[in-house]
C-alpha cells in the first residue's frame, strides 16, 4: 500500500520548514474518512503539491495537468487518533524532494484505464490524504519510476524504511543490534538529527556485524551521509583487526555527526554495549552502558559475584579521566558521566518507532549506593534493580536533555583522550556506538536550537 497527500500551495508554503529542514510533517485525517485507512502500517508516501490558484481537490481530468509530485517520503508508524478530537493524525517522515516534478497527468496517461480511474480517486479526497490499495501502489510506483527513472534509489530506500527487518529478543545478535540501534536513535536524537534513518535497515549476513554494517545509506544529498570521515580516519581500515568498525556521518550544513560502530569480539564473547557520545566544542563525553530487565519489565538480579560489580569499577575509571572545571562553561551537576540504562525491551518491535526503548538510566556512582540500599536487597545475598527498588532514575527525555545542555559530562577530554577510552573498552570485550558532534555553534547557540520548536 501507499499514501496519496495533496497539498494545495498555501500548504506547502506553510510547511516548508518542515518539508527541508526538519523532514517530517504531521497531516490530518478527519474522523470521517478513517473507514479508508484499514490497513494503517508503514507505508511510502507521494506527496503532489497543486500549482498556484488551482482549488483542491480536483474535480476533472484538466486539474490532473495542475498537480504535480513533488516530494517523497514515508509513514513509519500507525496512524493514531488526536487525544481532543475524533480526527486522525499521520507523521510523515524522511520527506525527499522529487528534483523533476511530474504531474497526475502523466503518470495517468502511463497506466491503465481502471487504474487511471483510481488515481483520479484518490486525488478528489477531500482530506487530502488517500490510500492506495496494493496493486494500485505498485502500478503508481511503477508509472513514477517509468517517468522518472533517477528517482529508483530514493524510492527504494523508502522502501526498505517501511520494510525495514524487525528484531526479535531470542537470537544473542538481534539483542546487540537492537542495543546498537536504540544507542544510534539516542545520539541522533541528542544531535537533532532524523532518528527515523536509524531504522532503514537490512539484516547483515554477518552475525557478528554491527548494526550500522545493515544501514541503507539515503541517497540524497539533503541528509549527507559521507564516506570521509575527520575524527575516525583509519579505524574503518584494520583499526580492529579482530572485528569491524563501520561508520556514518551525518550533516545538517553547520553541524556533523560522525558515528562509528565497533565490534571486534563474537556475540559468544561480547560484554555488552557502550554509548559513548562526544561533544566537540566542549571537549565532553557522555557514556552509558545496557543492561537488561527481564520479561515485562522484571528487575535484574544481581548476585555477589556478578560481573556487574567489575563493570561498575570499569565505568569509574572512565569517570576519573574528567578534570575538574576551571570555566563556567564547564561546570556540571554531577562528576558522573557514565551511566548505565537497565532497558525495558518489548516483543513489538517497530523500525519506524524512533524512539528510544523506555528503561532505567542510572549513574554509575548512584548504583553503587542502590546496590547497599535495603530497597534492592533480596532474600538471598543478590540485589534486584527495577522500576519497584529504583524510586528515581533518568528517563531518555530528561538523560537527552541533560547531554544537549551540557549539565552532564565529562570535562576537559580531547578527542586522543576518547580514542583510548573507545580502545579500552573494546579490548574489554564491549561493543561500542561513538559519535562525535562537532560545530562552530557557541553554548548559547547549541542552547536556543536544542529548545527551539521552529525549524
Amino acid at each position: 500500500m501507499a499514501y496519496i497527500i495533496i497539498l494545495a500551495k498555501e500548504d506547502e508554503k506553510e510547511l516548508h520548514g518542515k518539508l527541508t529542514i526538519r523532514q517530517s510533517f504531521t497531516w490530518n485525517i478527519p474522523g470521517r474518512s478513517r473507514r479508508n485507512f484499514d490497513e494503517i502500517g508503514p507505508n511510502l508516501t507521494l506527496i503532489f503539491v497543486a500549482d498556484d490558484g488551482q482549488k483542491l481537490p480536483i474535480g476533472n481530468k484538466s486539474d490532473m495537468e495542475k498537480v504535480s509530485l513533488a516530494w517523497v517520503g514515508a509513514i513509519l508508524s500507525g496512524i493514531h487518533q488526536k487525544s481532543t478530537s475524533l480526527d486522525y493524525r499521520a507523521r510523515i517522515k524522511l520527506v525527499r524532494k522529487v528534483s523533476r516534478p511530474v504531474s497526475l497527468a502523466d503518470l495517468a496517461r502511463v497506466l491503465r484505464k481502471h487504474e487511471e480511474r483510481a488515481l483520479q480517486v484518490a486525488a478528489m479526497e477531500p482530506s487530502g490524504i488517500y490510500p492506495l490499495a496494493k496493486d494500485m501502489a505498485r502500478a503508481t510506483l511503477g508509472a513514477v519510476r517509468y517517468l522518472r527513472p533517477e528517482m529508483n534509489e530514493l524510492l527504494d530506500f523508502l522502501e526498505v524504511a517501511v520494510n525495514s527487518d524487525s528484531l526479535d529478543l531470542v537470537s544473542p545478535e538481534d539483542q546487540f543490534w537492537r542495543e546498537e540501534r536504540d544507542a544510534m536513535r539516542t545520539v541522533l536524537r541528542i544531535g537533532q538529527f532524523s532518528t527515523a534513518l536509524a531504522g532503514v535497515w537490512r539484516r547483515p549476513t554477518d552475525r557478528d556485524a554491527p548494526y550500522l554494517a545493515g544501514l541503507i545509506r539515503d541517497p540524497t544529498e539533503a541528509a549527507l551521509m559521507e564516506h570521509d570521515t575527520r575524527f575516525f580516519d583509519g579505524w574503518a581500515g584494520g583499526k580492529y583487526p579482530q572485528g569491524r568498525c563501520d561508520i556514518q556521518v551525518f550533516t545538517d550544513g553547520a553541524r556533523r555527526l560522525e558515528i562509528a560502530n565497533v565490534n571486534a569480539t563474537p556475540i559468544e564473547g561480547r560484554l555488552g554495549t557502550d554509548l559513548i557520545y562526544y561533544h566537540h566544542g566542549t571537549h565532553s563525553f557522555t557514556l552509558v552502558q545496557y543492561k537488561k530487565l527481564g520479561q515485562a519489565g522484571r528487575p535484574m538480579y544481581v548476585g555477589p559475584n556478578d560481573r556487574l560489580h567489575v563493570q561498575i569499577d570499569r565505568l569509574e575509571a572512565v569517570n576519573m579521566k574528567s578534570r575538574a572545571p576551571d570555566a563556567a562553561r564547564d561546570w556540571r551537576l554531577s562528576s558522573d558521566h557514565c551511566f548505565i540504562k537497565l532497558a525495558h525491551w518489548t516483543e513489538e518491535d517497530s523500525a519506524g518507532d524512533a524512539a528510544p526503548t523506555n528503561g532505567l538510566i542510572l549513574p554509575v556512582t548512584y548504583i553503587r549506593l542502590l546496590l547497599r540500599d535495603s530497597a534492592t536487597a533480596t532474600r538471598g545475598e543478590g540485589r534486584n534493580l527495577g522500576y519497584e527498588q529504583v524510586e528515581r532514575y533518568l528517563t531518555n527525555s530528561q538523560f537527552i536533555e541533560l547531554v544537549q545542555d551540557g549539565f552532564i559530562g565529562s570535562v576537559g577530554v580531547d578527542v586522543e583522550t576518547l580514542r583510548n577510552i573507545v580502545d579500552e573498552r573494546v579490548e574489554q570485550g564491549q561493543g561500542t556506538l561513538v559519535a562525535i558532534e562537532a560545530s562552530d555553534e557557541t553554548p548559547s547557540e547549541r542552547r536556543r536550537r536544542n529548545h527551539s520548536r521552529s525549524a
